[in-house]
């Protein structure tokens, strides 16, 4: 670990030889662990974690106001997160501009 930013040692081939990809040089990589397709997802910067753990997100109920609802989640990104319960395909998840909590997935 150097300036906070942790490396690791690792070997790979490329599948194509590109004569601009040298010996030394450093690179960055993505490493997907799971990957899910026809799911419902809502953007991970919508989502409202409490202290105690629980997620919620605000939507519009038939009277279109604006309701707190848990939800559960399943797989997680940086970017979106799959809901498993709590939502349906269709809801309007509203979306507030407030101050960030400090919680992962705080609306900012």
């Amino acid at each position: 670990e150097v300036n906070g930013v942790v490396s690791y040692d690792t070997h790979f081939a490329l599948n194509q030889v590109n004569p601009q990809v040298r010996v030394g040089m450093t690179g960055e990589a993505f490493v997907v662990l799971d990957s899910k397709h026809n799911v419902l997802t809502v953007p991970t910067n919508y989502l409202h974690v409490e202290s105690n753990g629980q997620v919620f997100v605000d939507v519009l109920d038939a009277k279109n106001q604006q309701t707190h609802v848990e939800v559960k989640l399943g797989l997680q990104g940086d970017d979106s997160s799959e809901v498993l319960s709590g939502l349906h395909d269709g809801d309007v998840v509203v979306v507030t501009q407030t101050e960030s909590s400090g919680l992962p997935g705080a609306s900012q």
